[in-house]
């Protein structure tokens, strides 16, 4: 007895459906791309206490205790400290650096909102009387792995 094509689809069709779905689902989860970020933060004024650093996704979580994505602290052995995550999705963040001298977990500030500890983004971005936006800070996570400078500034 000779099957046609479509009658011979219809019998196997579980296992059509079964291999179509395993091939959709391993190429899509290997296509989401990831990337390694490498931050060295610098000028860092004394050994005292750690260096933290955050990262953020967005403007609006920008800068707000408890919004960022990831947040690494490393107890400081010399004037420059190193950072490396990976696996990370790419597309746009912002570093935020803070040289917690008094191991509190966030960064002091003065009546005026100045930061007393030192704290830096990436990109260095020069400000006066404001922090910097994500939009002066944002980079883009777009290759296999991205390097990162980041100056810390004292006032």
């Amino acid at each position: 007895m000779r099957l046609n094509l479509f009658q011979t689809l219809k019998k196997n069709s579980f296992i059509v459906s079964g291999t179509v779905f395993f091939c959709c689902s391993f190429f899509a989860e290997n296509t989401m791309a990831e990337s390694k970020l490498s931050i060295e933060v610098d000028r860092l004024r004394n050994t005292q206490s750690q260096v933290c650093a955050v990262l953020y996704d967005n403007a609006r979580s920008f800068l707000k205790e408890g919004r960022e994505i990831k947040k690494q602290c490393l107890p400081i052995e010399t004037s420059t400290a190193y950072f490396e995550w990976v696996a990370l999705p790419l597309g746009e963040y912002a570093v935020l650096i803070i040289h917690d001298e008094n191991n509190n977990d966030r960064v002091d500030t003065n009546f005026f909102g100045i930061p007393k500890e030192g704290v830096g983004t990436s990109n260095n971005p020069v400000t006066r009387f404001r922090p910097p936006s994500f939009n002066q800070s944002k980079f883009e996570l777009k290759d296999e792995e991205t390097k990162l400078v980041i100056h810390t500034i004292y006032r």
